[in-house]
């Protein structure tokens, strides 16, 4: 508050009324950068949230093939391409997209089944699509071991 005042008396003393070229440019060149720091950001945080998604997805793929495994029993994730969620067989839960959405255009399986030794069943590989907000995802799930396989799309 004191630098205040004493600027404020400063002005008193030299009698300005307004402001000087230097001080506008100035100030606007501080703005202009504060805000397109902002900007980044928020863009570096949305494709973060994407990514972090994406895992998320590829470990549950990953939870269910291991419970097929160790159960010895046939185990499935279906993904609902009409309310962009997906729920495995383990729990039954639905777990919804909040950053990225199906791309039910370019995929080619609905449900990954996983046999009780790990293996993908005859329909249970395949490629699913995810779009998020400047990016686009592919996770595939390879035929024979039923490695999962998340990047970004080429196209």
């Amino acid at each position: 508050m004191d630098l205040l005042r004493i600027l404020q008396q400063l002005r008193k003393n030299k009698k300005v009324k307004g402001i000087t070229l230097v001080e506008l440019i100035i100030t606007i060149g501080i703005i202009s950068l504060i805000s397109y720091l902002l900007i980044v950001k928020s863009f570096v945080i949305s494709n973060r949230l994407e990514e972090v998604e994406l895992k998320q997805i590829v470990t549950s793929i990953n939870n269910t093939r291991n419970h097929s495994i160790v159960t010895r029993k046939p185990q499935s994730i279906t993904f609902n391409f009409t309310n962009n969620n997906y729920t495995n067989s383990l729990d039954q839960e639905v777990i919804e997209l909040k950053k990225l959405e199906l791309n039910k255009r370019k995929s080619n399986i609905e449900t990954f089944t996983f046999t009780k030794n790990g293996s993908p069943s005859f329909k249970g590989s395949g490629t699913i699509f995810l779009s998020g907000e400047s990016e686009e995802y592919v996770i595939a799930v390879t035929p024979v071991t039923g490695k999962v396989n998340a990047r970004k799309s080429d196209d």
